[in-house]
């Protein structure tokens, strides 16, 4: 299967015709990304993803941490994600006058995902490192996903964050940046991430990390059959919530000292 065959109107099938997009728009927006964004990668074969609902952290945590491990390994991944797609859409800039620049990012998320997949092809046909932060999705696209990067050396970091806690933390952005998700998208990613992974087959290392505590929660592989449980236990659990400086120390420099261990 390639990127192209993927059919989205189960998800997103809009009525007014600026919101609609072809998959000719996306390979092209695909081909913009991926001239912008290799310049320089390495090719070790490495693949990081990075997964949560939205809210969760992984822009403000996990990435930081990721990266902070890739410079001390040496390594350059092409970041990937979805919302730095949502800049190639043919008809942003009417998007953004007729629906308002706080919901941009909602009426390009469709088109910023396609594109994002016919590049994950390119990157991948060329063998580049890959930091892919998006959450885990439906079953579907994962499987398209873990076939397209089999040959990768693959590591999932997934947090574990109960609902309303993400949507606490998507509240306090939207005071700050002005940025809006609607309850939709947070609940769709929400409830993709469990039934995505069960269809993950794979030996890859997971870590799993919390908003309540400094180190991870779970150390182990996708194919574990305590992966998902401790997923759940961390998704229910409501503890004092610890800053998110803190946190976000601990995981870069738990990153640094793996990074250190290996060389």
């Amino acid at each position: 299967m390639r990127a192209a065959a993927i059919d989205l109107s189960k998800f997103w099938n809009p009525s007014d015709p600026i919101l609609r997009f072809s998959n000719a728009e996306c390979a092209a927006a695909a081909d913009l990304a991926f001239t912008e964004l290799s310049g320089g990668a390495t090719r070790n074969g490495k693949y990081f993803r990075l997964c949560g609902q939205s809210g969760s952290g992984k822009t403000t945590q996990l990435l930081p941490a990721v990266t902070a491990f890739a410079q001390a390994a040496r390594l350059k991944p092409v970041h990937l994600n979805i919302e730095n797609f949502a800049k190639y859409h043919p008809r942003l800039d009417e998007i953004r006058r007729v629906y308002g620049g706080a919901f941009v990012r909602e009426n390009t998320n469709a088109f910023a995902l396609m594109s994002l997949l016919f590049a994950l092809e390119k990157i991948s046909g060329a063998d580049l490192d890959i930091i892919l932060e998006m959450t885990i999705l439906a079953p579907k696209f994962e499987k398209f996903i873990t076939s397209l990067l089999a040959k990768y050396a693959a590591e999932y970091h997934i947090m574990a964050v109960p609902k309303d806690t993400s949507d606490m933390f998507i509240a306090r952005r939207a005071a700050a940046t002005g940025r809006k998700v609607d309850e939709k998208t947070s609940d769709l990613f929400y409830n993709a991430l469990i039934p995505g992974l069960e269809c993950v087959h794979s030996n890859a290392p997971a870590i799993v990390w919390s908003a309540f505590r400094a180190e991870p929660v779970f150390v182990g592989k996708i194919s574990d059959s305590d992966l998902i449980p401790a997923i759940e236990k961390h998704r229910a659990a409501h503890a004092p919530e610890l800053p998110q400086e803190e946190l976000r120390a601990a995981k870069i420099e738990w990153f640094e000292n793996r990074a250190a261990a290996l060389q």
